[in-house]
């Protein structure tokens, strides 16, 4: 016996190819949609996140504030201005001057006498405890569960720490912790330790930033997203 078979002609190839396409074009917008959305409560959880570990890292540390190097003295000169991600430095609409242009500073050690920010990874500060990756700056580990006995009790993220759902970097402004003294950030801005707010930062979707980096009271510019971790005076 001979098997009859039928196929789809090509009128019925191409209704269907046309719901297809029509089924398309309605559920486009809306998965996009779902997807911004994804992306934006995770940069805000993210914020959050690194903001409330930042205040538990600086209560194990009583310092308070970060170092360039973990064992070195609690002076001044020896902190941290900004910690940031892994990811592309976001465009800065202040420009590069500082001081709001410091959110655009690379990765760096100052030299002696250097008024530009010293910038670390959240990755060496939260994650190892190794500032600069230096295992000679290791921060002290404490050897009690007391309280009083301040060091890195880490890791504080399970690191690495990414980018943002847009591929940019996050920062925190961490110059502003203290309180030890003051030290220069830019020969026109010389502001002190909790002169200002302390608070985490995404450049949002637009991938610019919007937010000064110098601010008491802030609130994000743009489509910025921020986490308050320390408020200034």
């Amino acid at each position: 016996m001979r098997r009859s078979a039928k196929g789809f002609t090509l009128v019925e190839v191409t209704i269907i190819l046309l719901v297809l396409v029509i089924l398309s074009g309605i559920l486009l917008p809306t998965i996009e949609r779902f997807i911004d959305l994804a992306r934006y409560v995770k940069a805000k959880e993210d914020t959050g996140m690194i903001a409330a570990i930042i205040e538990l890292w600086k209560v194990d540390n009583c310092s308070r504030y970060f170092k360039q190097n973990g064992n070195a003295g609690s002076s001044s000169a020896n902190r941290v201005d900004m910690i940031v991600s892994g990811g592309s430095i976001a465009t800065n609409s202040f420009g590069v001057a500082p001081p709001n242009g410091y959110w655009n500073e690379a990765i760096d050690v100052a030299a002696p006498g250097d008024t530009t920010l010293v910038v670390d990874t959240m990755d060496n500060q939260l994650v190892t405890g190794l500032p600069f990756g230096n295992l000679a700056n290791a921060y002290p580990r404490p050897l009690t569960l007391n309280p009083a006995d301040c060091g890195f009790r880490g890791a504080y993220i399970t690191g690495p720490v990414t980018s943002d759902p847009w591929g940019n970097r996050y920062m925190a402004n961490v110059a502003f912790l203290g309180p030890v003294g003051t030290r220069a950030l830019g020969a026109s801005t010389p502001p002190g330790f909790n002169q200002y707010d302390v608070f985490v930062l995404s450049a949002g979707a637009d991938g610019i930033i919007m937010t000064p980096f110098l601010v008491d009271g802030v609130v994000a510019g743009g489509d910025d997203m921020v986490a308050l971790v320390s408020g200034g005076f």
